[in-house]
């Protein structure tokens, strides 16, 4: 993988900005920020978003398709945000995820529950410069309550 320039990344903006402003129905610029949608599974079970669906709560990207999304858009993406209808910072490929992200020089950023016991998540988030939106919240499911810190919740 060649490393993207800030120019690449400059010339697809401005080519983003010159079709916006022609009302090109066409576009040959790629996104500028793009939300990899990694997982549907999650570690809670909130009534408010969740379906206890087997099909749906197994629905995970393949790293294939990953790598596939990373070398077509990554070199002009400035902000990659990888999340899921689920909480993608469980799964066990997450960490090689944001790696990738980051050697594509990209911005990124992710939304968590937080109520997961992985700490070395976090430090490799923190590392590479994440921004880390928490979901706040609380729900009332299955006789538990659950919070978005994990501190009262019942996880699966």
């Amino acid at each position: 993988m060649s490393k993207p320039t800030d120019d690449v990344r400059a010339s697809n903006r401005a080519l983003a900005l010159l079709e916006y402003e022609r009302g090109n129905p066409i576009l040959r610029s790629l996104p500028r920020a793009l939300f990899v949608e990694l997982t549907r599974r999650c570690n809670l079970s909130c009534e408010m978003c969740r379906t206890n669906d087997p099909a749906f709560n197994s629905q995970t990207m393949t790293a294939s398709l990953f790598d596939r999304i990373a070398r077509e858009l990554f070199p002009t993406a400035e902000l990659v945000d990888l999340r899921g209808w689920g909480e993608s910072l469980i799964l066990p490929d997450f960490a090689d995820r944001v790696a990738t992200v980051a050697e594509y020089g990209c911005e990124m950023r992710v939304v968590t529950n937080l109520s997961f016991r992985r700490p070395e998540v976090l430090r490799i988030l923190a590392r590479h410069g994440a921004h880390i939106g928490r979901l706040d919240g609380w729900c009332y499911s299955g006789g538990n309550v659950q919070t978005s810190c994990g501190l009262l919740a019942q996880t699966r």
